[in-house]
This record gives structure tokens, C-alpha cells and sequence, in this order.
């Protein structure tokens, strides 16, 4: 079972990442981190299976069968 994994980080942020069993990490906050531990454990339950579960799926580049270019919108 993958591991959401918070932590603190060496700018004194607060960051979230999922992690596979084999120790991959397939997901992460994306960055600027959060001010308090909550708000990262928040935002990463929201991301990974609250609020945004059901987002819409889009590919970018050349792979699949929808080709999308980057920075294009969806649809085009």
C-alpha cells in the first residue's frame, strides 16, 4: 500500500509526498510548501483522495492518443 508521507523540510516548510511500495515517489506538494503541518496534511488529503479525486485526466505531449500541446488548453 503507498505510503502520504508528511514531513518538514530543510526551509523549515511543511511538505507532503505519496509513495509507492517499492520507495517511488509518485506524487508531491509541487513546491512552495505549507507554513504549519496541517495545511500540508490537508492539502495532501485533498489532492490524493478528497476534494480533487475526480478531476478531469488530461495528457500533455506525444504521448496517448490525444495529442495536447504544452500550454494549450485542453480541448485543442
Amino acid at each position: 500500500m503507498a505510503k502520504r508521507i508528511i514531513y518538514r523540510r530543510n526551509d523549515g516548510k511543511w511538505g507532503w509526498r505519496l509513495q509507492a511500495d517499492d520507495g517511488r515517489i509518485i506524487a508531491t506538494d509541487g513546491s512552495p510548501g505549507y507554513d504549519n503541518e496541517s495545511d500540508a496534511r490537508h492539502m495532501a488529503e485533498e489532492i490524493i483522495g478528497g476534494h480533487f479525486s475526480n478531476a478531469e485526466k488530461t495528457t500533455i505531449g506525444d504521448i496517448g492518443p490525444e495529442r495536447i500541446e504544452p500550454g494549450a488548453p485542453p480541448g485543442t
